[in-house]
Protein backbone atom coordinates (compact mmCIF):
# COMPACT_ATOMS: atom_id res chain seq x y z
CA UNK A 1 0.00 0.00 0.00
CA UNK A 2 2.81 2.43 0.89
CA UNK A 3 4.37 1.75 -2.53
CA UNK A 4 1.14 2.55 -4.36
CA UNK A 5 0.54 5.75 -2.39
CA UNK A 6 4.13 6.76 -3.12
CA UNK A 7 3.48 6.29 -6.85
CA UNK A 8 0.36 8.42 -6.60
CA UNK A 9 2.26 11.25 -4.91
CA UNK A 10 4.96 11.05 -7.58
CA UNK A 11 2.20 11.48 -10.16
CA UNK A 12 0.97 14.57 -8.33
CA UNK A 13 4.47 16.03 -8.25
CA UNK A 14 5.09 15.33 -11.92
CA UNK A 15 1.75 16.79 -13.00
CA UNK A 16 2.37 19.89 -10.89
CA UNK A 17 5.80 20.35 -12.47
CA UNK A 18 4.34 19.96 -15.95
CA UNK A 19 1.61 22.48 -15.20
CA UNK A 20 4.11 25.03 -13.90
CA UNK A 21 6.37 24.51 -16.91
CA UNK A 22 3.43 24.92 -19.26
CA UNK A 23 2.26 28.11 -17.55
CA UNK A 24 5.71 29.70 -17.28
CA UNK A 25 7.08 28.70 -20.67
CA UNK A 26 4.16 27.64 -22.83
CA UNK A 27 2.35 30.97 -22.43
CA UNK A 28 5.20 32.74 -24.23
CA UNK A 29 5.05 30.61 -27.34
CA UNK A 30 3.43 31.67 -30.57
CA UNK A 31 -0.06 30.38 -31.23
CA UNK A 32 0.92 27.62 -33.67
CA UNK A 33 3.68 26.23 -31.49
CA UNK A 34 1.55 26.67 -28.40
CA UNK A 35 -1.18 24.51 -29.92
CA UNK A 36 1.38 21.82 -30.77
CA UNK A 37 2.72 22.02 -27.24
CA UNK A 38 -0.77 21.67 -25.76
CA UNK A 39 -1.41 18.54 -27.81
CA UNK A 40 1.91 17.04 -26.76
CA UNK A 41 1.18 18.02 -23.16
CA UNK A 42 -2.24 16.32 -23.25
CA UNK A 43 -0.90 13.13 -24.86
CA UNK A 44 2.01 12.97 -22.39
CA UNK A 45 -0.36 13.22 -19.44
CA UNK A 46 -2.69 10.61 -20.95
CA UNK A 47 0.18 8.20 -21.54
CA UNK A 48 1.55 8.80 -18.06
CA UNK A 49 -1.89 8.14 -16.60
CA UNK A 50 -2.17 4.76 -18.32
CA UNK A 51 1.41 3.76 -17.52
CA UNK A 52 1.04 4.55 -13.82
CA UNK A 53 -2.39 2.94 -13.67
CA UNK A 54 -1.04 -0.16 -15.38
CA UNK A 55 1.71 -0.59 -12.76
CA UNK A 56 -0.82 -1.01 -9.94
CA UNK A 57 -0.99 -4.77 -10.10
CA UNK A 58 -0.70 -7.55 -7.57
CA UNK A 59 -3.80 -6.48 -5.67
CA UNK A 60 -6.17 -9.15 -7.00
CA UNK A 61 -7.31 -10.38 -3.59
CA UNK A 62 -8.17 -6.91 -2.33
CA UNK A 63 -9.75 -6.04 -5.69
CA UNK A 64 -12.25 -8.89 -5.49
CA UNK A 65 -12.99 -8.18 -1.82
CA UNK A 66 -13.62 -4.52 -2.62
CA UNK A 67 -15.82 -5.48 -5.57
CA UNK A 68 -17.95 -7.57 -3.24
CA UNK A 69 -18.23 -4.55 -0.96
CA UNK A 70 -19.49 -2.48 -3.89
CA UNK A 71 -22.04 -5.17 -4.75
CA UNK A 72 -23.19 -5.36 -1.12
CA UNK A 73 -23.50 -1.58 -1.04
CA UNK A 74 -25.58 -1.55 -4.21
CA UNK A 75 -27.83 -4.29 -2.86
CA UNK A 76 -28.33 -2.26 0.31
CA UNK A 77 -29.20 0.79 -1.81
CA UNK A 78 -31.43 -1.29 -4.07
CA UNK A 79 -29.49 -0.46 -7.25
CA UNK A 80 -27.73 -3.73 -8.04
CA UNK A 81 -29.16 -3.80 -11.58
CA UNK A 82 -26.04 -4.48 -13.67
CA UNK A 83 -26.78 -8.09 -14.56
CA UNK A 84 -30.42 -7.46 -15.45
CA UNK A 85 -29.46 -4.49 -17.62
CA UNK A 86 -26.83 -6.49 -19.48
CA UNK A 87 -29.20 -9.41 -20.00
CA UNK A 88 -31.73 -7.07 -21.62
CA UNK A 89 -29.10 -5.66 -23.99
CA UNK A 90 -27.63 -9.06 -24.89
CA UNK A 91 -30.96 -10.01 -26.45
CA UNK A 92 -30.25 -7.62 -29.32
CA UNK A 93 -26.95 -7.73 -31.22
CA UNK A 94 -27.49 -4.20 -32.51
CA UNK A 95 -27.75 -2.83 -28.96
CA UNK A 96 -24.63 -4.56 -27.66
CA UNK A 97 -22.62 -3.47 -30.71
CA UNK A 98 -23.84 0.08 -30.12
CA UNK A 99 -22.87 -0.11 -26.43
CA UNK A 100 -19.38 -1.36 -27.38
CA UNK A 101 -19.05 1.39 -29.97
CA UNK A 102 -19.99 4.06 -27.44
CA UNK A 103 -17.60 2.64 -24.84
CA UNK A 104 -14.63 2.51 -27.25
CA UNK A 105 -15.11 5.38 -29.72
CA UNK A 106 -16.86 7.95 -27.56
CA UNK A 107 -14.11 8.06 -24.97
CA UNK A 108 -10.54 9.00 -25.99
CA UNK A 109 -11.30 9.99 -29.61
CA UNK A 110 -14.15 12.24 -28.47
CA UNK A 111 -12.12 13.71 -25.59
CA UNK A 112 -9.33 14.72 -27.98
CA UNK A 113 -11.80 16.22 -30.48
CA UNK A 114 -13.66 18.24 -27.85
CA UNK A 115 -10.48 19.53 -26.20
CA UNK A 116 -9.15 20.59 -29.61
CA UNK A 117 -12.48 22.31 -30.34
CA UNK A 118 -12.31 24.15 -27.02
CA UNK A 119 -8.75 25.27 -27.70
CA UNK A 120 -9.60 26.60 -31.15
CA UNK A 121 -13.09 27.96 -30.59
CA UNK A 122 -13.19 28.76 -26.86
CA UNK A 123 -9.58 29.20 -25.71
CA UNK A 124 -10.70 31.18 -22.65
CA UNK A 125 -12.34 27.99 -21.31
CA UNK A 126 -9.87 25.39 -22.58
CA UNK A 127 -7.45 25.58 -19.64
CA UNK A 128 -10.28 25.06 -17.14
CA UNK A 129 -11.37 21.77 -18.71
CA UNK A 130 -7.82 20.58 -19.29
CA UNK A 131 -7.02 21.14 -15.64
CA UNK A 132 -10.29 19.48 -14.62
CA UNK A 133 -9.11 16.35 -16.44
CA UNK A 134 -5.76 16.50 -14.64
CA UNK A 135 -7.24 17.04 -11.18
CA UNK A 136 -9.89 14.35 -11.54
CA UNK A 137 -7.26 11.98 -12.96
CA UNK A 138 -5.07 12.50 -9.90
CA UNK A 139 -8.05 11.85 -7.60
CA UNK A 140 -8.81 8.72 -9.62
CA UNK A 141 -5.23 7.46 -9.28
CA UNK A 142 -5.34 7.92 -5.51
CA UNK A 143 -8.56 5.92 -5.30
CA UNK A 144 -7.18 3.20 -7.61
CA UNK A 145 -4.13 2.90 -5.35
CA UNK A 146 -6.12 2.65 -2.13
CA UNK A 147 -9.24 0.86 -3.32
CA UNK A 148 -8.55 -1.53 -6.22
CA UNK A 149 -11.78 -3.10 -7.46
CA UNK A 150 -12.49 -5.89 -9.93
CA UNK A 151 -15.04 -5.04 -12.63
CA UNK A 152 -18.30 -7.01 -12.95
CA UNK A 153 -16.95 -9.02 -15.91
CA UNK A 154 -14.31 -10.57 -13.60
CA UNK A 155 -16.78 -11.79 -10.99
CA UNK A 156 -17.03 -15.54 -11.58
CA UNK A 157 -20.50 -16.90 -11.12
CA UNK A 158 -22.17 -13.49 -11.40
CA UNK A 159 -23.16 -14.12 -15.01
CA UNK A 160 -21.55 -11.10 -16.68
CA UNK A 161 -20.03 -11.07 -20.16
CA UNK A 162 -17.06 -9.02 -21.33
CA UNK A 163 -18.73 -7.69 -24.46
CA UNK A 164 -16.00 -5.19 -25.38
CA UNK A 165 -13.12 -7.68 -25.57
CA UNK A 166 -15.26 -10.35 -27.23
CA UNK A 167 -17.08 -8.25 -29.82
CA UNK A 168 -15.42 -4.84 -30.25
CA UNK A 169 -12.94 -5.07 -33.14
CA UNK A 170 -10.76 -2.05 -32.34
CA UNK A 171 -10.93 -2.15 -28.55
CA UNK A 172 -7.31 -3.30 -28.13
CA UNK A 173 -6.09 -0.37 -30.23
CA UNK A 174 -7.85 2.40 -28.32
CA UNK A 175 -7.82 0.59 -24.94
CA UNK A 176 -4.52 -1.36 -24.90
CA UNK A 177 -4.65 -4.13 -22.25
CA UNK A 178 -0.93 -3.66 -21.52
CA UNK A 179 -1.53 -0.07 -20.36
CA UNK A 180 -4.73 -0.75 -18.46
CA UNK A 181 -5.14 -1.62 -14.80
CA UNK A 182 -7.67 -4.43 -14.80
CA UNK A 183 -8.61 -3.70 -11.20
CA UNK A 184 -9.46 0.01 -11.48
CA UNK A 185 -13.22 -0.18 -11.72
CA UNK A 186 -13.79 2.44 -9.01
CA UNK A 187 -14.19 5.26 -9.95
CA UNK A 188 -15.18 5.11 -13.61
CA UNK A 189 -13.31 7.95 -15.29
CA UNK A 190 -14.77 6.56 -18.49
CA UNK A 191 -18.05 8.00 -17.24
CA UNK A 192 -16.61 11.00 -15.42
CA UNK A 193 -14.42 12.35 -18.20
CA UNK A 194 -17.22 12.01 -20.72
CA UNK A 195 -19.39 14.01 -18.35
CA UNK A 196 -16.74 16.76 -18.46
CA UNK A 197 -16.81 17.01 -22.23
CA UNK A 198 -20.60 16.79 -22.16
CA UNK A 199 -20.68 19.82 -19.86
CA UNK A 200 -18.28 21.64 -22.19
CA UNK A 201 -20.44 20.92 -25.23
CA UNK A 202 -23.61 22.00 -23.45
CA UNK A 203 -22.15 25.19 -21.98
CA UNK A 204 -20.17 26.36 -24.97
CA UNK A 205 -21.85 24.79 -28.01
CA UNK A 206 -23.47 27.37 -30.27
CA UNK A 207 -25.89 24.96 -31.94
CA UNK A 208 -28.79 23.11 -30.39
CA UNK A 209 -27.64 19.76 -31.84
CA UNK A 210 -24.23 20.15 -30.21
CA UNK A 211 -25.78 21.02 -26.87
CA UNK A 212 -28.26 18.15 -27.11
CA UNK A 213 -25.37 15.75 -27.80
CA UNK A 214 -23.60 17.16 -24.74
CA UNK A 215 -26.58 16.09 -22.63
CA UNK A 216 -27.24 12.71 -24.26
CA UNK A 217 -23.66 11.50 -24.68
CA UNK A 218 -22.69 11.19 -20.96
CA UNK A 219 -25.96 9.35 -20.30
CA UNK A 220 -25.20 6.84 -23.05
CA UNK A 221 -21.63 6.43 -21.81
CA UNK A 222 -22.89 5.70 -18.29
CA UNK A 223 -25.26 3.12 -19.78
CA UNK A 224 -22.47 1.55 -21.84
CA UNK A 225 -20.01 1.13 -18.96
CA UNK A 226 -22.67 -0.88 -17.10
CA UNK A 227 -24.13 -3.04 -19.88
CA UNK A 228 -20.68 -3.97 -21.24
CA UNK A 229 -19.75 -5.42 -17.84
CA UNK A 230 -16.91 -2.97 -17.22
CA UNK A 231 -18.26 -1.01 -14.26
CA UNK A 232 -20.79 -1.06 -11.48
CA UNK A 233 -23.40 1.65 -11.19
CA UNK A 234 -21.61 3.07 -8.14
CA UNK A 235 -18.39 3.25 -10.19
CA UNK A 236 -20.14 5.58 -12.61
CA UNK A 237 -21.68 7.67 -9.85
CA UNK A 238 -18.32 8.15 -8.09
CA UNK A 239 -16.64 8.74 -11.46
CA UNK A 240 -19.08 11.55 -12.28
CA UNK A 241 -18.60 13.02 -8.81
CA UNK A 242 -14.81 12.88 -9.22
CA UNK A 243 -15.05 14.73 -12.54
CA UNK A 244 -17.34 17.37 -11.04
CA UNK A 245 -14.93 17.93 -8.16
CA UNK A 246 -12.11 18.30 -10.69
CA UNK A 247 -14.11 20.89 -12.65
CA UNK A 248 -15.06 22.89 -9.55
CA UNK A 249 -11.44 22.96 -8.35
CA UNK A 250 -10.21 23.89 -11.82
CA UNK A 251 -12.65 26.82 -11.89
CA UNK A 252 -11.74 27.96 -8.37
CA UNK A 253 -7.98 27.73 -8.95
CA UNK A 254 -8.10 28.90 -12.55
CA UNK A 255 -9.33 32.45 -12.08
CA UNK A 256 -6.28 33.97 -13.67
CA UNK A 257 -5.43 35.75 -16.91
CA UNK A 258 -5.98 33.57 -19.97
CA UNK A 259 -4.91 36.19 -22.48
CA UNK A 260 -2.01 34.00 -23.59
CA UNK A 261 -4.55 31.58 -25.07
CA UNK A 262 -6.57 34.29 -26.86
CA UNK A 263 -5.86 35.47 -30.42
CA UNK A 264 -3.66 38.53 -30.60
CA UNK A 265 -5.54 41.74 -31.40
CA UNK A 266 -4.02 44.35 -33.62
CA UNK A 267 -4.06 47.90 -32.35
CA UNK A 268 -6.06 50.20 -34.58
CA UNK A 269 -4.66 53.71 -34.79
CA UNK A 270 -6.50 56.73 -36.10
Amino acid sequence: MIEFVSIAWKVIGLVTALLLFNQLVGSRLKSRWQFTGELAFAWALSLMYFIIRGTMIGQEGRAYANANQIIDGEKWLGIYWERQLQEQVLRYDMLIHFANWVYVWWHWPLIVIVLAWLYLQHPQHYVTYRNAFIISGIIGLLIFANFPAAPPRFMDGAGFQDTVQKRAIFSNILLPPGLTNLYAAMPSLHAGWNLLIGIALFRHGNRWALRAFGVLMPVLMFWSIVVTGNHYILDGVIGDLTAEIGLVLAILFGRRRVSSFLPERRQVTT
